[in-house]
């Protein structure tokens, strides 16, 4: 039998056997005073494809995985990205990865979790997501902290191959 409670008040451990349903726009309140702030109303778990994009360049990806928890307004993410085919003239391009699943409400950056097989070796690179897009451009760990550009993206069959983990906030 169901029973619904306005308000249900516990003082030790309670067990529940098939989870909590809520209904939209409720909540679950941490503290005493019951203010939004403290309110978590919005847990998502998905995937999404994101994609290098280099302007004048044709890419064919062999790796376009992209996971996500949204907890909050806290997106973490992890991508697996990589390439087996890039033409054009964009070897000026800076190196985007496009397609995150939120948009990015203020900037931040941080850096990449592992890469490799890029046309050149990248030194410790890290990643800026600016806030209003769903980008992340890559930067060189360098002192002038310069873009990737097109001259070190890859051509070949299992080229450019990254995986990024990290997290950004969003309104959405």
């Amino acid at each position: 039998a169901t029973r619904r409670f306005k308000d249900l008040y516990l003082s030790g451990r309670a067990y529940i056997n098939d989870g909590i349903k809520l209904d939209a726009g409720d909540g679950i309140y941490f503290g005493q005073d019951g203010t939004a702030a403290n309110k978590l109303d919005d847990y998502e778990e998905g995937t999404f494809s994101p994609a290098y994009s280099l302007t004048n360049a044709t890419i064919t990806h062999d790796l376009q995985n992209g996971s996500y928890t949204k907890i909050g307004n806290l997106v973490t993410f992890q991508i697996l990205l990589g390439t087996d085919a890039a033409t054009g003239t964009f070897t000026g391009s800076n190196v985007l990865i496009v397609g995150l699943p939120f948009t990015c409400s203020d900037n931040l950056s941080g850096a990449v979790g592992l890469n490799y097989a890029f046309a050149s070796e990248l030194d410790s690179p890290a990643w800026f997501i600016g806030a209003g897009t769903t980008v992340i451009t890559i930067y060189k760990n360098d002192n002038l902290a310069s873009n990737v550009k097109g001259n070190q993206f890859g051509t070949g069959v299992n080229d450019n191959r990254m995986y990024i983990t990290g997290s950004y906030r969003t309104s959405s």
